[in-house]
C-alpha cells in the first residue's frame, strides 16, 4: 500500500510517463485511454465551467486529470476528468508538486472501457472528503448524476435545464457579492457538431 509521497515518486518515474494512474485507497489503479465520445463530453464540461468562471470572475476550471489529494486514510490521489476550484493555485509549495486544496466540484465522465465500479469508488471518495458537488456523466445514457455529501443524488436527462450553486455559501466572497448560479441545458453537453442546428435554423 502506497502513501501520497510514494505515489508521487512512482507516478513520475520515466517508465510511467505515459500511464494514466490514480491512487485509490493506497492502491495504484491504471486506466485505459478513454473513448473519443468521453473526451468530447469532458471538453464540453470544461468549456462550460471555464466560461462560467470568466462570467462570475471567481474560481477556475481545470481539466486533464489534475491530481487531487484526499488524505483521510487510506489516502487517495485521484484525477477527476474536470474540476472547479476557488482556492488560489499553489503548485510547487508542497512536497509532491500536487496542490493540496480541494475542488468545489469534481466531475467524472464514464467511458465504456473504464471499470464502472472503480469510477463509482472515486465518487464515494470525493464525497467522503466533503467535496460539495460531484457529477457523474454517462455518455451512453446521456445523463448527469449530481451527488452531494449529505447523501442526496439527483439524475438529469437531456431534456433538463439546471441552475446550480457552484460556489458554496461558506466561501468568503459571498460576504461581498452575490454570485449567479451555473445554468445549462443537459442535452447541450452531448450534442455532437453534426447534430447542432445551423445558425439560420436557431435564429428562426
Amino acid at each position: 500500500m502506497m502513501n501520497v509521497n510514494e505515489f508521487w515518486e512512482y507516478s513520475n518515474r520515466p517508465e510511467n510517463a505515459d500511464r494514466n494512474l490514480d491512487l485509490l485507497h493506497g492502491e495504484v489503479i491504471e486506466w485505459e485511454f478513454p473513448s473519443r465520445r468521453h473526451g468530447f463530453v469532458y471538453a464540453q464540461v470544461g468549456c462550460l465551467l471555464g466560461i462560467y468562471a470568466r462570467q462570475i470572475r471567481y474560481g477556475y476550471a481545470a481539466t486533464n486529470n489534475v491530481g487531487v489529494i484526499l488524505p483521510n486514510p487510506p489516502a487517495s490521489v485521484l484525477g477527476p476528468d474536470v474540476t472547479y476550484f476557488t482556492a488560489a493555485i499553489a503548485d510547487g509549495k508542497f512536497f509532491t508538486g500536487w496542490d493540496e486544496s480541494l475542488p468545489v466540484l469534481a466531475v467524472e465522465v464514464h467511458s465504456l472501457n473504464h471499470v464502472e465500479r472503480l469510477e463509482r469508488m472515486k465518487i464515494l471518495e470525493y464525497l467522503r472528503h466533503d467535496i460539495p458537488l460531484v457529477w457523474y456523466i454517462d455518455c451512453e445514457e446521456k445523463t448527469v448524476s449530481i451527488y452531494c455529501p449529505n447523501g442526496e443524488v439527483s439524475i438529469h436527462g437531456v431534456e433538463d435545464s439546471l441552475a446550480l450553486k457552484l460556489v458554496p455559501d461558506s466561501d468568503a466572497i459571498w460576504r461581498d457579492r452575490k454570485i449567479s448560479d451555473l445554468q445549462f441545458h443537459v442535452g447541450d453537453l452531448f450534442l455532437l457538431p453534426a447534430e447542432r442546428p445551423k445558425q439560420s435554423e436557431s435564429a428562426s
